[in-house]
């Protein structure tokens, strides 16, 4: 059964940045966990399979933010930012792309009872504006790209727009395995707006 208790930040989990020791044994199981279709189309059982696998990762210099149980200590969550050029395995559809607009990729991963309480939006808010304003960030706008039917709908809630010749149908999301792989983005002026936007609707 789902629980659909939203959780309160400072009362029931904190995000932290970076991946701390102490949650890397809780990623290495969650990422391994057979049973989780979110992650079958991800890379997370090679990425994270091991702390040699994860060290390794995490040369690349990506801005990690990890969220934490303050009941369990349990990993609840990890996002991830990094400079790197956008990637179309197909034509884009319908728009000329500037490259240089789109230099910043990110991925997000919830755990526990994180999921199914309606509280990806307000997390992907929150922590995208952290690392906009961390100095890791230099105003040239994100792009991502995904099958989960799931995130790209939070992405497309907060402005993304899917560029990839094939497209998810975020309207009525199917299993994850029947989704093409699609590619979004967002320019920096766009995501600065829409966050305080967000941010001043819903106080958060």
């Amino acid at each position: 059964m789902t629980n659909n208790t939203k959780l309160i930040e400072g009362k029931d989990f904190e995000i932290i940045q970076g991946l701390p020791d102490c949650l890397i044994g809780d990623l290495i199981k969650n990422s391994l966990c057979l049973s989780d279709t979110d992650l079958q189309t991800t890379s997370d059982r090679k990425r994270f399979n091991s702390v040699e696998s994860i060290n390794e990762w995490k040369k690349k210099g990506r801005t990690i933010y990890t969220l934490k149980d303050l009941k369990t200590n349990e990993l609840l969550g990890i996002f991830w930012f990094g400079k790197k050029e956008i990637e179309l395995k197909e034509p884009e559809a319908n728009l000329n792309i500037d490259y240089k607009n789109y230099s910043h990729t990110f991925a997000m991963r919830l755990y526990g009872r994180l999921r199914g309480v309606g509280m990806f939006k307000e997390l992907t808010v929150k922590i995208l504006d952290k690392y906009i304003n961390s100095g890791n960030y230099d105003n040239t706008g994100f792009w991502g790209e995904s099958h989960h039917g799931g995130m790209v709908k939070v992405c497309e809630s907060i402005g993304m727009k899917q560029v990839s010749a094939k497209k998810i149908d975020t309207s009525k999301i199917t299993s994850n395995l029947d989704n093409p792989e699609v590619v979004f983005i967002i320019d920096d002026k766009t995501i600065k707006a829409n966050i305080k936007e967000f941010k001043d609707l819903a106080n958060y």
